[in-house]
């Protein structure tokens, strides 16, 4: 058909953006197309009552059907066009405007081309719209052959370039100007302002420069417009001389310089740190007979904020309305917002205050800077309760603000709680934005439960929203610090597939895991394929290596890295040497450990407290006390003070010796330097309590570390169990040998720890059953982890997923998959959603042992709970059936994840595929 073919020919080669057009959907109601034709091919069709019964089901999709597809006259349509534009709730698409534009090619319609090609511009609201738009705009005044039925107007041309500018579409820009010159229609000085005003903002000065030169040869003469642009260009840069060399040109060229000539240059001083320069351009400003405005004070109060000069900025504030200038909304907000960051929160609240007797009215941004700040002082209750009052004061709220609470319950750990907020988002009709995953997909990997966070990947492509670089690093961190190191790689696949290409962040992640987990030759391989993968090493990803290979006894090879890190032009700092040094305790080479810290002060890296600690840790180890504290002398004299790790050195040495006195006053030191003791503190005291046979103290120690809220872990328990048991069955087991006591200690025992934590203060929570089982599963002992949870429900306590996933692991390492089966039902009918890795040790349990059609049930099951379906390839099939060798039930299971239409992304079956070639018929 001679109309679509017309839209399909782009008249200039068009950039990749535009090239990615999709081309016009297809497929509407036929019915209703055939309806409107006949209809419209009546006369007084605008008053048809068959037509006002159907235009509530009218979509631009048809009216596009309709012009391309029936013969319908050109004054018909564009009324047409017209009158259901007019429609409640229609909005016209690029396509319907392309369909439209498709009928006035021919010379006596031009004009009314012009108006309906100006009027889908205006139209465009999104970055993929404009791009339709761009190819809409060429194709609809090109012949087939490319040749121009009609040359747009400078109007035309004009408003296209303003509409691309507005998105960033910078090489888009550069194509319309070139096509502009091609077609003779000469730029104006809007044109060039627009082509400079974009650059500058790109931070694309030198072409900026350009477009002002080829502006100055058509003989046009800049305006205060062009030169406010160009000393915005020069900001972004920092060139602040090259700024202010704009001001002075301006005054020579007679230029007149208004308020946002010096508020510009004056936000680019602020925003650098550089307030003396910002407050002697205020000064000049108002010389030169420019009053500044609220913009202008804003700029100063962030700059003021920025350097915590909060007294200054509120004095600057008042200052400015005592001038006459009554401070705006944004002016306030900026301070709010500074109070905030600066955990002044209630200074926060003063200055909002402020704005109501002002009767300046605090807006959604002031509300969401006041959330902020009750967020990062984990005020959650208070932040929610604002939230609320906002809403009834009939602000509307935007995402931003719900992403200031997300974040603030991701922080803390509630990440049920960030999820369930999702949810007010959509009864309040805000859709989540990239952030507002990105926060969730954060706060579920940080909080462990990275199978949740690859759930919230798949909610988020399904609700278009695209994954970002920083989304897959997140996940790939994530798999990372469970453990999954191959799925972390596989996530690249992903990003490969939605066209991202993974930064030095990403490797960075990878080599650091890749290192941890004692693979250092993998680490080291892929750190030498980032040059032809264009990405440059940097100090981090040095660090890790050097780290890695120090953790396995190649110190040799380390300082290798460190020669090359030098070379490389990456400079070491503390995190690069500390490995080092640690590395050199470790094989006694004590002396080589003070010289490497002498070099290391020598290259200008002065060693921390870290840095310190390692040599202190190291003497006290070898008995030599003396030395230590003449170590902890010079970590004084260098302006260091002791953090808790260094008390706690000390601490454990005065315990082995016996010195209870001692470790005690350490500890009573700490409080008065307001040190606070950590998790290993409380535990290095219990052990020095228990081993001079103090039970009571080491129970009394432990409610203070509990007040303190430090949870007690597996060696405190392991501490504290140890002589419970020799005392009522004799044994002598050692505390340093963990499974020794956790495979001797009976339940008996158990109950008496929990009865002393009783008596003590400290109450059983889940956290404490949670260790236990956990400690007791990991050595087999099911009976005495039922026995717990049992215990547990008696008191009313709710197990936790992590409860529910070891006692999984436990009975399937034991074959107990009837069992197994029983603790995953009941994890899922308390709301949890299991990890993966429980999935997967019972599927492979029940296929070795041929239950083949409970595994298939199983399978089923969890493809209704919204896992990941690439996770699900990945952990299940790949890491678990395809390594036991159960091919045929694998494929098996690939053929229901189709039927289910649960299928894993190309990537993931490509590379499947690839690996195990017998599953291509599935």
């Amino acid at each position: 058909m001679r109309r679509a073919s017309l839209l399909l020919s782009n008249r200039p080669s068009s950039s990749t953006a535009v090239a990615a057009v999709p081309p016009i959907p297809s497929s509407p109601d036929p019915d209703i197309t055939s309806q409107l034709f006949s209809i419209l091919s009546r006369p007084g069709w605008i008053e048809s009552p068959v037509l006002a019964s159907l235009a509530p089901l009218l979509t631009p999709l048809q009216v596009s059907h309709l012009f391309l597809s029936f013969p319908i006259r050109v004054h018909t349509a564009m009324s047409f066009f017209s009158w259901v534009a007019r429609r409640p709730g229609f909005r016209h698409s690029v396509d319907s405007y392309a369909s439209l534009l498709n009928l006035l090619v021919q010379p006596q319609f031009h004009t009314h081309a012009e108006r309906f090609r100006i009027s889908m511009l205006h139209s465009c609201t999104t970055s993929e719209e404009v791009c339709r738009a761009l190819q809409v705009f060429f194709s609809s005044s090109s012949s087939d052959e490319g040749r121009p039925l009609v040359i747009p107007s400078l109007r035309c041309y004009n408003i296209l370039l303003n509409l691309l500018a507005k998105f960033r579409m910078i090489s888009e820009m550069r194509h319309v100007y070139q096509q502009m010159l091609q077609d003779a229609t000469f730029p104006n000085i809007f044109t060039y302002n627009t082509m400079i005003n974009a650059c500058c903002k790109d931070g694309s000065l030198l072409e900026a420069k350009l477009y002002f030169a080829h502006l100055s040869r058509a003989g046009l003469n800049p305006d205060t417009f062009t030169f406010n642009s160009l000393i915005s260009g020069y900001c972004k840069v920092k060139d602040f001389h090259g700024a202010s060399r704009v001001l002075v040109t301006m005054m020579h060229k007679g230029c007149p310089r208004d308020e946002f000539s010096y508020t510009i240059l004056i936000q680019g001083l602020c925003a650098s740190r550089r307030l003396d320069e910002a407050f002697e351009l205020l000064s000049q400003m108002e010389s030169d007979g420019c009053r500044p405005n609220a913009h202008t004070f804003a700029a100063l109060v962030h700059g003021l904020c920025k350097e915590k000069r909060f007294a200054d900025a509120e004095v600057l504030l008042s200052e400015s309305s005592r001038s006459g200038l009554v401070p705006n909304v944004v002016c306030y907000n900026v301070l709010v917002d500074g109070f905030c960051k600066g955990g002044m929160i209630d200074a926060a609240f003063r200055t909002m205050e402020s704005m109501d007797r002002n009767g300046c009215h605090p807006d959604i941004w002031t509300y969401t800077s006041l959330v902020d700040g009750l967020c990062r002082q984990e005020k959650l209750e208070d932040a929610w309760l604002l939230l609320t009052k906002a809403s009834e004061k009939g602000l509307v709220l935007g995402v931003v603000t719900y992403n200031a609470l997300i974040r603030g319950y991701c922080k803390k750990g509630e990440v049920s709680a960030a999820l369930g907020i999702t949810h007010s988002m959509a009864l309040n009709h805000c859709r989540p934005d990239t952030r507002t995953y990105n926060e969730l997909i954060h706060g579920h990997c940080e909080a462990g439960k990275v199978h949740e966070a690859m759930a919230l990947l798949s909610k988020m492509v399904e609700s278009g929203v695209s994954p970002t670089v920083v989304t897959y690093n997140l996940l790939i961190q994530g798999q990372c610090k469970k453990g999954y190191i191959d799925s972390a790689f596989r996530l690249l696949d992903l990003m490969s597939g939605n066209c991202l290409a993974p930064d030095q962040r990403t490797y960075s992640i990878l080599i650091d895991a890749l290192c941890k987990n004692g693979r250092s030759e993998e680490a080291y391989s892929l750190f030498n394929s980032l040059d032809k993968k264009n990405i440059q090493a940097h100090e981090v990803m040095y660090n890790a290596l050097i780290h890695g290979q120090c953790e396995a006894g190649n110190i040799d090879v380390a300082h290798l890295l460190l020669d090359k890190m030098c070379s490389k032009g990456c400079l070491p700092d503390s995190y690069t040497y500390n490995p080092l040094i640690r590395g050199l305790c470790k094989d006694d080479k004590m002396e080589e450990a003070k010289s490497l810290m002498n070099d290391m002060r020598d290259k200008g890296v002065e060693p921390t407290v870290i840095t310190y600690n390692i040599l202190i840790d190291k003497l006290l180890m070898k008995g030599e006390r003396v030395e230590a504290e003449r170590m902890l002398e010079q970590m004084l004299s260098s302006g260091h003070r002791p953090d808790a790790c260094t008390y706690t050195l000390f601490i454990r040495s005065h315990c082995g010796e016996g010195s209870l006195n001692e470790a005690e006053n350490m500890m009573a030191e700490m409080n008065d330097k307001g040190v606070l003791p950590d998790l290993r503190t409380y535990n290095t005291l219990i052990e020095g309590y228990v081993n001079m046979g103090a039970l009571d103290h080491a129970f009394s120690t432990l409610k203070n570390m509990i007040d303190a809220s430090f949870h007690p872990n597996h060696h405190t328990f392991c501490v504290l169990l140890k002589p419970l048991h020799e005392r009522k069955y004799g044994d002598s087991l050692s505390a340093a040998n963990h499974p020794q006591v956790w495979n001797a200690v009976k339940m008996d025992t158990v109950q008496e720890l929990l009865e002393q934590m009783n008596s003590y203060g400290s109450v059983p929570n889940t956290k404490t059953y949670d260790i236990l089982i956990k400690c007791f599963c990991n050595c087999g002992r099911i009976e005495v982890a039922n026995s717990l949870l049992f215990l547990m429900e008696e008191a009313s306590i709710t197990p936790s997923e992590d409860i529910y996933t070891s006692l999984i692991s436990c009975c399937c390492n034991l074959k107990l998959y009837t069992e197994a089966s029983t603790f995953l039902c009941s994890m899922v009918e308390r709301g949890y959603l299991p990890y993966l890795v429980s999935y997967q040790l019972l599927l492979t349990g029940l296929c070795d042992k041929g239950s083949h059609e409970k595994a298939r049930f199983l399978f089923g099951d969890l493809l209704g709970r919204g896992y990941n379906n690439d996770e699900i390839t990945w952990k299940l099939l790949v890491d678990g059936l395809l390594k036991k060798g159960h091919d045929v039930m694998c494929s098996e299971l690939l053929a229901v994840m189709r039927e289910r239409h649960c299928c894993p992304s190309p990537q993931t079956w490509d590379s499947l595929i690839k690996e195990y070639p017998q599953l291509a018929h599935a």
